[in-house]
């Protein structure tokens, strides 16, 4: 294994992508097609090696990460062909193998087929239309807010009209704070328009809310300093888990299901499809018992 550590750590990290893996050694020319370990006259080549190990480790953990990779490499073909000289039952393996080769196959060609047929995106007024059918049906699992949030240094300068600005959804004050933010906000998070997770948004903010269901019934804002934030959140709407979602966020969700659906149905039909016409054909043969 010497000179193949050599070789790799010479050839395989100094370049930077495999394909281009070009080096001259005394009068070999090696290249990414270059053999490392034969066993049995099965080759391992360095584009291989290569390719299993992992971006941005140093040369050296390259090395031995590659080296790992060739040990394991020659341990599993000489246990293949000790198994093979050895096992009893090949026709069930050959069985087992045609088997997965056959599933794979189908769901290969299912996935092309999906992704031809299925490309037109689904339209609103279809995701609509299912939300106004089942919207008793998608109730919220989690509490979702709108509002604003807002984390700024502690010693940022107009802090006391970032806190009067913030509590206002009129657009002059909207205006105020994204000039201010650009310039001073950590963080600036406007979405008067949109649904989020209130939990997601409490990631934010250092302040432990043991009853978030009470704390949104009776407060429309927090306001929370530590040693060198101050953290500002703006509460417009909120509704609690168990309420029906609204449609807007529950888009994405419904996006699935009437992916899955339109997957279901069409993989159904390809089935059925196929039956029919390998009758018709005279393809499929029955016989009487």
């Amino acid at each position: 294994m010497r000179f193949i550590s050599r070789l790799l750590f010479s050839i395989l990290f100094i370049t930077t992508t495999v394909s281009s893996c070009i080096k001259q050694e005394g009068t070999n020319k090696v290249t990414d097609n270059t053999i490392l370990v034969e066993v049995n006259g099965k080759a391992l080549y360095l584009e291989e090696v290569a390719e299993s190990i992992p971006k941005g480790l140093s040369p050296t953990d390259s090395t031995l990460n590659a080296e790992a990779y060739i040990k394991m490499w020659i341990k599993d073909e000489l246990m293949y062909e000790k198994a093979s000289e050895n096992i009893t039952d090949k026709k069930k393996i050959d069985e087992l193998v045609e088997n997965y080769r056959q599933n794979l196959t189908i769901f290969t060609y299912q996935e092309q087929l999906l992704k031809q047929r299925l490309s037109k995106e689904i339209s609103e007024n279809e995701l609509k239309d299912y939300y106004d059918k089942n919207s008793q049906n998608l109730d919220l699992q989690t509490d979702i807010i709108k509002g604003l949030f807002l984390k700024v240094p502690l010693t940022s300068t107009r802090l006391e009209d970032l806190k009067k600005w913030y509590k206002s959804t009129s657009e002059s004050a909207i205006e105020n704070i994204e000039k201010y933010s650009l310039e001073n906000a950590v963080i600036y998070d406007l979405f008067y328009n949109n649904w989020v997770s209130f939990d997601d948004v409490l990631l934010n903010i250092p302040q432990v809310i043991p009853d978030k269901r009470i704390f949104l019934k009776e407060n429309k804002q927090i306001e929370v300093e530590d040693s060198l934030y101050v953290y500002l959140l703006n509460i417009k709407d909120y509704k609690l888990a168990g309420d029906n979602a609204p449609f807007e966020f529950t888009k994405g969700q419904i996006m699935e299901i009437l992916l899955n659906q339109r997957r279901e149905d069409f993989t159904k039909q390809i089935e059925a499809d196929l039956y029919d016409e390998a009758l018709k054909q005279g393809k499929i043969t029955f016989f009487d018992k």
